[in-house]
């Protein structure tokens, strides 16, 4: 014989019912395939493998009562009884449960930030008649934000002040000898405003 894939359960019985015919029954099943087999010997002849039962059960182990009845054991819990050129027993397979798949979700990747856009202020600072007021201090400071900057006005009296964010400024302008000078700008994301600072001279009388 060619076994392939098998447990085998075995378990001995005499069939013989006199001292006469006192052969010898081995009978053994293929837990995998729920077949069942005697394997006759008699002491002087080959063995004969006979295959008595092919049914849709787990063997564990064979039984034998008083009256020398042989049952089955499957592995769920039944026990079958073994008769002689009867039908094999067999049971109703349990529905296959078709696994419900799990959707995946994909994730996408965010989208990087926008930067936002940074503004400016500049301008120039001037005497009341136009003409442009160099090393004047221009202070910057933000309402909201709290920012604040300095710079000085070149010889053209130009200022600059750069990388604002959105905000309400207030712009203050000293010079010795000069009157103070206050501006006040509102700022737009990304927004350049030009302003002209004109700043009046002390005169002493």
């Amino acid at each position: 014989m060619k076994f392939s894939r098998m447990a085998i359960v075995f378990f001995l019985a005499f069939n013989a019912s006199s001292a006469a015919n006192a052969q010898q029954n081995h009978l053994y099943g293929d837990y995998c395939s729920g077949r069942i087999w005697a394997l006759t010997y008699d002491g002087v002849k080959p063995a004969i493998n006979t295959l008595l039962l092919t049914g849709n059960i787990n063997i564990s182990s064979f039984g034998i009562d008083k009256d020398n009845e042989i049952y089955i054991c499957d592995l769920n819990g039944k026990i079958y009884k073994f008769a002689t050129n009867a039908p094999a027993p067999t049971t109703t397979p349990d529905p296959l449960l078709t696994p419900t798949p799990i959707p995946t979700t994909t994730t996408m990747p965010s989208p990087p930030p926008v930067p936002i856009k940074k503004g400016k202020i500049f301008g120039l600072v001037v005497n009341v008649i136009g003409n442009p007021v160099e090393s004047a201090k221009v202070k910057l400071k933000g309402k909201v934000k709290k920012i604040s900057k300095k710079t000085l006005s070149d010889g053209t009296g130009f200022f600059e002040f750069t990388d604002l964010d959105a905000d309400t400024y207030k712009i203050t302008t000293k010079k010795k000898e000069y009157k103070k000078n206050n501006h006040t700008i509102t700022l737009g994301d990304g927004e350049a405003e030009e302003i002209t600072i004109e700043i009046e001279k002390i005169v002493e009388i």
